[in-house]
C-alpha cells in the first residue's frame, strides 16, 4: 500500500490522505459526499478572499505615492485622505467616482464637469493616478485648497493645514477670481 496523492474524481476532491493499492487498482478512490462538501465550501471561503485581496490591491501603494508627490505640500496629501480616502479606482477597477458629486473622479476628487477639457488641452489625464495628481497640484497652486473647502471639515484641524497658509483660502475671493483657461 503506498500513500495516494489528492485526486479530482467527477469534480470531487478526493481524501488526500487515501491510500491505494497501486498494484491491483486500475479506478480511483471515491469520497464520501460529506467530505467533499466541506472541500467545496473552503475552497468557496478561499476564491472570495482571494477576491477580496485582489480588491483591497487595486489602490495599493496610492497613499504612498500621493504623500511623496505632495511632501512640501501635505496639506494635499490630508485632502486626498479625506476625499477619497487615497483611491483612484473602484472596487471593479473603474476610476473612484464621488459619493455625493459622481462627476468627482480619482484621488484627490478633481471634478470633470470643471475641469475635464482643461486637463485635456494640456494633456493631463484625470483617470490615471499621476494625472489626477498633477491636475490637483496645478489646481493648488493656482487657488490653494479652496476647490476641495466642501471636505475641510475633515482635513481643516490636521497639523498639515494648520501649518499651511494656503489652507484657508478665503471662499470669497476664491469664488470671484476668473479660472484661467488655457
Amino acid at each position: 500500500m503506498t500513500i495516494g496523492l489528492a485526486m479530482i474524481v467527477s469534480g470531487m476532491m478526493a481524501n488526500p490522505l487515501a491510500t491505494v493499492d497501486d498494484s491491483t487498482s486500475t479506478q480511483p478512490q471515491t469520497v464520501p459526499v460529506e467530505q467533499t462538501a466541506t472541500s467545496t465550501a473552503s475552497l468557496s471561503e478561499k476564491k472570495k478572499k482571494d477576491e477580496t485581496a485582489k480588491i483591497i490591491n487595486v489602490n495599493a501603494g496610492i497613499e504612498a505615492q500621493t504623500r511623496a508627490y505632495f511632501a512640501d505640500i501635505p496639506i494635499m496629501a490630508e485632502i486626498a485622505r479625506c476625499e477619497s480616502h487615497f483611491r483612484q479606482y473602484a472596487k471593479d477597477g473603474s476610476t473612484f467616482r464621488g459619493v455625493v458629486n459622481n462627476k468627482d473622479v480619482g484621488i484627490m476628487q478633481v471634478n470633470e464637469y470643471y475641469h475635464l477639457a482643461r486637463a485635456q488641452k494640456l494633456g493631463i489625464d484625470l483617470y490615471s493616478v499621476e494625472g489626477n495628481l498633477q491636475y490637483a497640484l496645478r489646481l493648488f497652486n493656482e487657488q490653494g485648497s479652496q476647490p476641495w473647502v466642501s471636505s475641510s471639515p475633515c482635513w481643516g484641524k490636521t497639523a498639515a493645514a494648520k501649518g499651511d497658509p494656503l489652507a484657508y483660502t478665503v471662499k470669497v475671493a476664491a469664488s470671484v477670481a476668473p479660472v484661467v483657461q488655457e
